[in-house]
């Protein structure tokens, strides 16, 4: 025999599931959705080639500060306040430290600016691919440490002798 309560309690099962697996369809359509919008970004253009899957970013798992953290992912989405903005069309890339008349772009943040390259470890040498580095390549520490400095020394620069950011 089938009480109310049992038939109602089959008929939430079945709704509960259904609720589930359309729950879960469109989370799996927002993300695509959001992947394929990093796929097209035209702003920052090596973000597409390290997030290559959905899911944490890999430092987080990492013994680091919010300081170190906020450093690696401005640095892997190209969000360090450099010249090279692409959304600006109309502004100077060029680097204000060191006259190579180069964008000053990640890359060249990374590895190229004369002035900057005190604070490469060693690490460095043994990597001269950006996708690398912004990967962990060198260790998460490494990189955020390099980063902070970099930028610290960068902005003093600037300030002191009042570059055209």
């Amino acid at each position: 025999m089938v009480t109310c309560k049992t038939a109602d309690f089959n008929n939430f099962s079945i709704v509960k599931t259904q609720l589930d697996i359309l729950y879960l369809d469109a989370c799996n359509k927002e993300h695509t959705y959001l992947f394929d919008q990093v796929m097209l970004g035209q702003f920052h253009p090596l973000y597409k080639e390290i997030k290559t899957s959905w899911g944490r970013e890999p430092f987080f798992h990492a013994d680091l500060s919010l300081k170190e953290m906020r450093n690696i992912l401005m640095a892997r989405t190209e969000m360090l306040p450099l010249n090279w903005k692409p959304w600006y069309p109309s502004n100077n890339f060029n680097c204000s430290l060191c006259n190579l008349n180069v964008h000053e772009d990640i890359k060249h943040f990374l590895f190229d600016c004369l002035i900057l390259r005190e604070f490469r470890n060693s690490d460095f040498n043994n990597s001269n691919n950006v996708i690398q580095i912004l990967n962990g390549s060198i260790g998460w520490k490494n990189l955020a440490n390099y980063v902070n400095r970099a930028l610290n020394y960068r902005t003093m620069l600037t300030n002191e002798f009042n570059f055209n950011d």
